[in-house]
């Protein structure tokens, strides 16, 4: 079988702590940690009300789209949902498609925001994949369509 998942406001869902436990966890400094949290974290905003601008206010998650860093810490961050499949295939729980006898297993795609999945058609593995989806939504705050 083959499931394509968007996430929901990939940019907008991400979970700071998630992204700083991820940079952690790939043996970032701990400055150069604060520093990428401190860069996504600093910015305030302010809405107009009645033409008027409204109090600043801070964003608690999300990443800007158009920052430099945003799009190399998404990619961390969707890392983690490849490591998390990657390791199902590996216990053999879930099992890709092979383009050819002699091809490697693919599990699934990244393409931005949107991702394919392939396992066998059954309702183990399909439960599998949603056990692994609903874990990475819990971790990162992201929403899969």
């Amino acid at each position: 079988m083959a499931m394509k998942l968007d996430m929901s406001k990939a940019y907008d869902r991400l979970e700071w702590g998630f992204g700083t436990h991820v940079l952690a966890n790939m043996r970032f400094l701990d400055h150069m940690v604060n520093v990428i949290k401190s860069f996504i974290s600093m910015v305030s905003y302010k809405v107009p009300i009645n033409r008027q601008p409204s109090m600043s206010f801070l964003l608690e998650r999300g990443l800007r789209q158009g920052d430099p860093v945003s799009p190399y810490l998404f990619i961390l961050c969707t890392n983690v949902l490849s490591r998390l499949l990657k390791h199902d295939v590996q216990c053999m729980n879930i099992h890709g498609i092979k383009v050819a006898r002699t091809a490697p297993i693919i599990s699934h795609l990244f393409f931005a925001d949107d991702c394919l999945l392939f396992a066998r058609e059954n309702s183990c593995e399909a439960e599998r994949v949603m056990t692994i989806i609903s874990r990475y939504e819990a971790a990162s705050g992201k929403v899969a369509n």
